[in-house]
């Protein structure tokens, strides 16, 4: 999409100018993900802010608090297999890879 396509330019050109984070990895690991964004955002905050900031940003609450929670579906990581085809999901994987060829995956080691 243009939107990927126009975050990659940017992070191209100004790699200390843009974060990527990944929703497996915030439910995976929502204090390190937190913690991650407020150092790249250069914010300091102790242990507590950050659990305070993980559970008002948990896929329950942020769609409990929606005004139109029709917007959210499970919040589940890998509910697309429920949604797509086998065949869609890799023609998505493959448009996706290819809008962010040359970008550094963060978790990649």
């Amino acid at each position: 999409s243009d939107h990927v396509a126009g975050w990659r330019a940017e992070w191209l050109q100004n790699p200390s100018q843009v974060i990527w984070l990944k929703y497996e990895e915030l439910v995976q690991n929502p204090h390190r993900e937190i913690r991650r964004l407020a150092d790249f955002l250069q914010i300091r905050c102790s242990d507590e802010v950050i659990a305070k900031v993980v559970e008002n940003s948990s896929f329950p609450k942020m769609k409990q608090q929606a005004e139109n929670s029709s917007f959210f579906r499970s919040g589940t990581v890998g509910d697309s297999a429920r949604h797509f085809s086998l065949g869609l999901e890799a023609e998505f994987d493959a448009a996706l890879r290819e809008q962010m060829r040359g970008v550094a995956d963060p978790y990649e080691k």
